[in-house]
């Protein structure tokens, strides 16, 4: 299979046009089928599976951004069959503004709504917590409408955190980037902006020639360069602090080019994008909400304490020594007798029947004599019967 022209098959999208390829990944476009029809998407699929963490990141990463209305839309994630990883995003019909520049710079009022824009989105990324350390032309993408979204999140990476290597070219990375590829610094992102508003305006990048920023035409809008200076100095500590002030300045920017032409002097005009964090009364930006003193609080007059009198404790009662009582050693007990045998039983006579001092035969006990006895009566009682039954038969005795 060819790595750097994967299929639209494995992500269920119909056939694909290649838009871009680098050693990380492959970027085209295919047809997705949809609810009222097939629909256009962008997929970003790894050249090849050692590439795959990299674009599972950026995967998450947008995933997480989602809340941000100008970040690029994410569809879905998935895998190939040959285990790279892909994931499937909103199509922009208007291609990126590295798309729009080739026909030539653009106007300044154009490139400073784009640049208010980028700074509102790459503020909230920073409040998600998301350092995008990679903002350029070609990763910011226009809708059909015409709207901006952020995208090329592949070197992304907490703030603070160690992440990838960046990916566009060192002119648009800030200084400290270059010397230190994982470092994580909202500061890195503002360095980026101004320098793609730079581009806008001038189809160059920032610092193209060693020394002090070129100078923009006769014909740019009071304050701008300043702006731009002031975001792309190398040393992080003389930029604007924040995506937010940035957007603040340009605003500024946007303002003093709406206003009559007037001649204003260059140092009104620095007293307006001057950073904050340069100015004697420097506060955090954005400013936080002034608290007013309230009036002051009387503290409650002290109550004087009587002293108690002093708790006498009770007199000790001594506790007379137990004495020791010897072990008595235990009584066994008595022996229990073994229960009694049972004794034969008699075989008696009912009373009627009874005989008082049978004679015994010879050879029998006083307890077979009583039995033999009631033997010997019952035989005697039979045979009256049978002799009765005989003469009732013979005789005609009445029985």
């Amino acid at each position: 299979m060819d790595q750097t022209t994967p299929p639209g098959a494995g992500s269920g999208a119909g056939p694909s046009r290649v838009l871009a390829t680098s050693s990380i990944a492959s970027i085209y476009t295919a047809m997705r089928p949809g609810i009222d029809g097939e629909f256009p998407v962008v997929v970003k699929a790894a050249r090849n599976v050692a590439a795959c963490q990299r674009i599972d990141n950026e995967a998450a990463v947008l995933a997480w951004l989602q809340s941000v209305p100008s970040v690029v839309r994410i569809i879905d994630t998935g895998r190939f069959d040959d285990g790279r990883s892909y994931f499937t995003m909103e199509y922009c019909a208007g291609g990126s503004l590295a798309d729009l520049l080739r026909s030539g710079p653009r106007k300044y009022e154009e490139a400073v709504r784009y640049g208010v824009t980028i700074a509102r989105a790459a503020g909230a990324i920073h409040d998600l917590g998301v350092a995008h350390r990679g903002i350029n032309p070609a990763g910011i993408l226009i809708t059909e409408a015409g709207e901006l979204r952020l995208g090329g999140f592949s070197s992304a990476a907490p703030i603070g955190a160690v992440g990838f290597a960046p990916g566009p070219a060192p002119e648009w990375l800030a200084p400290e980037l270059v010397a230190d590829p994982a470092a994580s610094t909202v500061l890195a992102d503002v360095y980026a902006i101004g320098a793609t508003v730079y581009f806008l305006v001038t189809g160059q990048a920032p610092y193209a020639q060693p020394g002090e920023l070129a100078a923009l035409g006769e014909d740019a809008p009071a304050g701008l360069y300043q702006v731009l200076a002031w975001a792309t100095q190398p040393d992080p500590s003389m930029r604007y602090q924040s995506a937010p002030e940035l957007a603040h300045m340009l605003e500024q920017v946007a303002a003093l080019a709406a206003q009559p032409r007037s001649p204003q002097s260059p140092a009104t005009i620095e007293a307006r994008v001057y950073p904050r964090s340069q100015r004697p009364d420097y506060v955090q930006w954005p400013p936080k909400a002034q608290v007013k003193p309230g009036p002051p609080v009387i503290p409650p007059p002290k109550v004087p304490v009587r002293p108690q009198p002093p708790v006498i404790p009770p007199p000790k009662v001594p506790v007379r020594p137990v004495p020791k009582v010897s072990a008595v050693p235990p009584v066994p007990p008595p022996p229990v007798p073994p229960p009694p045998k049972p004794a034969r039983p008699v075989n008696t006579l009912p009373p009627e029947l009874a005989i008082d001092s049978p004679e015994l035969w010879p050879g029998e006990t006083a307890e077979e004599a009583p039995v033999r006895e009631h033997r010997v009566l019952n035989i005697v009682a039979a045979l009256v019967l049978v002799l009765a039954i005989l003469g009732s038969l013979l005789f005609g005795w009445p029985t």
